[in-house]
């Protein structure tokens, strides 16, 4: 019993490291996924172990974890029903819960950053994670409209071969996931672009938004990191 309680406490130290891998399986998976449901479940069950992962690291807080785990069960039943159902409705429903779970994620660590007055690895990684979350949510956001509003965003048929089997509800996503990684790093590539305002919109404040974030986080961490060294004990120094 000792020997498992070791082992969760030690994964529990980590768990910010352990979100963060977890964050970059979907996108490292996505160059050997096609449209085929295996394909599409494999991404599936690695975007579950986000949500459990998640879940995990909100653990610590009982006013974050108890909503959290309600919204992680609906999510994961609308979700699956989605690609069971191919219903645009139940599609659209899955998404924005998706997008809702981790925009929470995302409270919760900027909470945690925040709030803290020392910088650890548990707050770099925690970073990275906000970081993530956001091209996340907004990749979701981008899969909305487009089933919204169809033809929301042009995509080059020839770099894009697959993403026109829609017969699953998250096999085009992974495309908005290159999108959204590509606008919150500011990278600018023209092989998907906006094709009307609202996508417009969304893409800009998504560019925004990663570059404030950048610059926010960064003076936050440096600040707390000056702070932190101007009041530890300096060490006596001898004099030969």
């Amino acid at each position: 019993m000792s020997t498992i309680k070791a082992v969760v406490n030690e994964l529990f130290t980590r768990r910010y490291a352990y979100l963060f891998i977890c964050l970059l399986l979907p996108y490292v998976l996505h160059p050997l996924i096609e449209t085929e449901v295996i394909g599409v479940t494999i991404l599936d069950v690695a975007f579950t172990l986000v949500l459990i992962v998640a879940m995990f690291a909100m653990s610590d807080n009982r006013r974050f974890a108890l909503p959290a785990l309600v919204i992680m069960v609906i999510v994961q039943v609308c979700s699956w029903s989605a690609n069971l159902t191919n219903s645009p409705m139940t599609q659209i429903v899955a998404l924005g819960l998706n997008a809702l779970f981790m925009s929470y994620t995302v409270v919760y660590l900027l909470n945690r950053i925040l709030t803290r007055e020392t910088v650890t690895i548990n707050t770099i990684f925690a970073s990275l994670c906000v970081y993530l979350l956001i091209g996340y949510v907004w990749s979701f956001l981008y899969a909305i409209l487009d089933l919204s509003v169809p033809g929301s965003f042009a995509i080059d048929n020839k770099l894009f071969q697959h993403v026109f089997d829609l017969s699953q509800v998250f096999s085009k996503l992974y495309y908005f996931m290159y999108y959204s990684f590509t606008t919150l790093t500011s990278l600018g590539l023209s092989d998907i672009m906006a094709a009307n305002p609202t996508a417009r919109v969304l893409t800009v404040l998504e560019a925004i938004m990663g570059q404030l974030y950048l610059v926010v986080l960064v003076s936050r961490l440096i600040s707390i990191h000056i702070t932190q060294a101007t009041t530890r004990p300096k060490k006596k120094v001898d004099v030969v």
